[in-house]
């Protein structure tokens, strides 16, 4: 399947707009501190109380979102992975984990796939719309502010975001809902994609939350390392891969001497 290209739209309908609003009433309340000390935080949608899941899942299932979607994909079966859904504070940080999320990245490593695409929707419940979201792939670029929504290729979308901390700005708080397409996969070929996508996903997200805000040397390391294979990945998708394959080759190797070298001084 190709690039899909990128989809913005607002929420414009009473329920909806109230729903955006107690959500995000509800993040400003719970999150306060990280908010007030910017910080920033992926939260899993899957955690959340039932009741703001409840609430999450009328945003995730909406005609807003379904019917841009469907403007690409046509009446192909589209598919919810609420397992893999975040709700995000966002703030900017110049370094550690979190600073690929405002240089230019693919969110995603399974580009280019014959069959199966994976979608993300950001949903913005707080926002003033400072910040321009540039959709490189698509030459799309929006100022998102709050009740606005867009949707990307998750894996192809090469994208960054621009703009200058505010204090005097509302928190930028936002929804990220994934969907799966996949016409002509069978059940096992498009289970193996799902498994694989939520694998990558949740490792690197581990990551990037550990790494978020470096206070220590393997945090340091950790965000350094996530922008390294951010920008392999920005080349090629293969090159991550190979990159952590020969850390993991070193560090076997060096273990290994380190071992053999103790030993052998033990010896003697």
């Amino acid at each position: 399947m190709g690039l899909f290209k990128v989809k913005t739209g607002a929420f414009t309908r009473a329920h909806e707009m109230a729903l955006i609003n107690a959500l995000r009433d509800i993040c400003i309340d719970e999150y306060q501190d990280i908010i007030k000390n910017r910080n920033s935080t992926h939260i899993w949608v899957r955690d959340l109380k039932p009741n703001v899941k409840s609430m999450i899942d009328e945003i995730r299932c909406s005609d807003a979102i379904i019917s841009q979607i469907r403007k690409e994909v046509g009446d192909e079966e589209i598919e919810i992975m609420p397992y893999v859904d975040e709700l995000y504070v966002s703030n900017y940080h110049f370094k550690g984990g979190d600073q690929g999320l405002y240089d230019k990245h693919k969110d995603g490593n399974m580009t280019d796939l014959k069959h199966g695409k994976f979608l993300r929707a950001l949903v913005f419940l707080s926002s003033a719309g400072t910040y321009e979201t540039v959709f490189e792939s698509s030459g799309v670029s929006k100022k998102f502010k709050t009740y606005d929504f867009g949707i990307l290729d998750f894996n192809d979308e090469l994208h960054y975001v621009k703009g200058r901390y505010n204090p005097n700005d509302p928190p930028r708080i936002m929804l990220k809902l994934q969907y799966f397409i996949c016409p002509k996969c069978s059940t096992l070929y498009s289970m193996f994609l799902r498994t694989v996508n939520n694998f990558v996903f949740q490792t690197v997200k581990t990551c990037m939350n550990y790494s978020k805000n470096p206070s220590n040397i393997p945090q340091w390391v950790i965000g350094e390392l996530c922008n390294v294979i951010r920008e392999l990945n920005n080349i090629h998708n293969i090159l991550p891969v190979i990159f952590v394959l020969l850390m993991i080759y070193t560090i076997i190797y060096v273990t290994q001497y380190a071992i053999q070298y103790a030993i052998q001084y033990k010896a003697s």
